[in-house]
């Protein structure tokens, strides 16, 4: 996930990079690594459309994860209340 974040940072062959990325969510959501490629996807606009039901749904029962605020901002534009 690092590798491919900081090519993507880098601009390497994005139009390869991205897909592979959204492919590499599956399976890894327990992951802590799999909020930091969903938000880098859903910055840069890649299929958003699939992407933010899938954080949605990451965030039920997630509540006490470290990364679980930056997914809910991402999605509901503000952060969580607690």
């Amino acid at each position: 996930a690092f590798v491919w974040q900081r090519l993507v940072e880098l601009g390497f062959e994005t139009e390869v990079l991205l897909p592979i990325g959204r492919e590499w969510l599956a399976g890894r959501e327990d992951k802590p690594e799999w909020a930091f490629v969903w938000q880098r996807l859903v910055e840069l606009g890649f299929e958003t459309e699939v992407l933010l039901p899938i954080g949605r749904e990451w965030l039920a029962g997630r509540e006490d994860r470290d990364e679980y605020p930056y997914v809910y901002r991402m999605i509901f534009g503000r952060w969580p209340s607690r």
